[in-house]
């Protein structure tokens, strides 16, 4: 007498594809190339000998590179918030336009709305402490910076050959 199992229902499951892999694999070295330039770029310009006057545009580098990594920033959470909403629109986590990194299983229902609350407050901290952070590295720079030069002035720094003249 031959018994038959009933093999259980296999969950669903969504493949990642190469090409999210790529996306997401670039967007974090993008992060974290910003971050080296911000670190080996900007912040030995911002750090002199006392009584030493400041390179003229380090200031003006640092804000530029500090408003690239909060752009960014902004950028993710934006991403994480549009996540949420099609998660809440569709019902499922993933939803069939998401890029994944890896293969995922498909949750419905109360899981895919907790996903989506997820996805809405994490992008919503993401973008907060991105601008927030940004801000207030913006203001101590400001208050901070010893030099203050009229628009247009710069200070051209040159060692003499023949000693200090």
């Amino acid at each position: 007498m031959m018994t038959s199992e009933a093999n259980p229902p296999q969950p669903e499951v969504i493949r990642a594809t190469r090409r999210s892999q790529l996306i997401s694999a670039v967007l974090v070295i993008l992060v974290i190339t910003s971050s080296i330039a911000f670190v080996f770029f900007a912040l030995p310009l911002m750090t002199t000998l006392p009584g030493v006057s400041p390179v003229s545009n380090a200031p003006t580098l640092f804000k530029a590179m500090l408003l690239i990594i909060a752009s960014l920033g902004v950028l993710c959470g934006a991403i994480m918030i549009r996540s949420g909403r099609e998660i809440m629109r569709c019902g499922q986590y993933p939803t069939s336009d998401m890029w994944l990194i890896r293969d995922t299983r498909v949750k419905r229902g109360r899981d895919a709305v907790r996903m989506a609350w997820v996805c809405f407050i994490s992008g919503v901290l993401a973008c907060v402490w991105s601008i927030g952070l940004a801000l207030y590295i913006w203001m101590t720079l400001e208050r901070t910076m010893p030099l203050k030069l009229p628009p247009g002035v710069t200070i051209v720094q040159q060692k003499s050959l023949f000693g200090n003249k």
